[in-house]
């Protein structure tokens, strides 16, 4: 059950992550814990958005598996993906689900929500590099993201995985000025990106689990 009244209050929702997560040492099950209920309690009522961060976080684990990423590093993808568009705490749903075109000053504040994240978790002692790979979700892999122009390697390779997943889960949804596309339908456009936006391992990934019929995400394994 989401906390309404902590929802509203991101400083709140930190500083109590922070205590939480600093005084639980090396217990990796109340770690685990504790992040899972921070991801809870920090999501909006917006239930689009609950849906979003939880589909890319299976979304991003399953092409970990794919990738053969060790029981840690799925971990740390995982929680990072949960907790990536955390800055968006700080955009009003009214700019987010706005149907017209967005103005430049509204695109820059939305663009803005990696740095955002990340100055919510760099004082955060994860057991896994959460922060950064929170900065660097939007980076692209020829440097055409944002916010650094990163290309490559210079990017963590679980923030290219939840650039890719972020971008699947956005073409497979409802929007205010558009139906949502079927996985394969959205498995044609990421094709496009290959080794321009995204990541060209995981890109090959995520193709041989929605190919070989064994993306089991919930909502869209059943799709056409």
């Amino acid at each position: 059950m989401i906390n309404n009244e902590l929802s509203l209050n991101p400083d709140t929702l930190l500083g109590k992550m922070m205590e939480l997560v600093q005084r639980r040492k090396p217990a990796n099950t109340e770690l685990r814990l504790t992040i899972d209920n921070f991801v809870r309690s920090a999501e909006t009522c917006d239930m689009s958005r609950l849906t979003h961060q939880s589909r890319v976080s299976h979304l991003c684990c399953a092409i970990g598996e794919k990738l053969g990423l060790n029981h840690d590093t799925l971990r740390g993808l995982s929680v990072s993906a949960s907790l990536h568009d955390l800055g968006l705490l700080r955009v009003s749903d009214a700019i987010i689900g706005k149907s017209s075109k967005l103005t430049e000053a509204e695109i820059e504040l939305i663009e803005r929500h990696p740095q955002t994240g990340y100055e919510y978790l760099r004082h955060v002692d994860f057991p896994w590099p959460v922060a950064e790979i929170v900065l660097q979700h939007h980076e692209h892999f020829d440097g055409s993201g944002y916010p650094k122009k990163l290309t490559g390697e210079q990017i963590r390779f679980e923030a290219r995985i939840i650039c890719l997943a972020d971008t699947v889960e956005a073409i497979t949804s409802m929007r205010p000025h558009r139906s949502a596309a079927t996985v394969k339908e959205a498995a044609k456009e990421i094709v496009k990106g290959r080794g321009l936006f995204y990541d060209p391992d995981a890109v090959d990934a995520f193709l041989q689990l929605v190919w070989g019929g064994k993306l089991f995400v919930k909502g869209w394994d059943d799709q056409g």
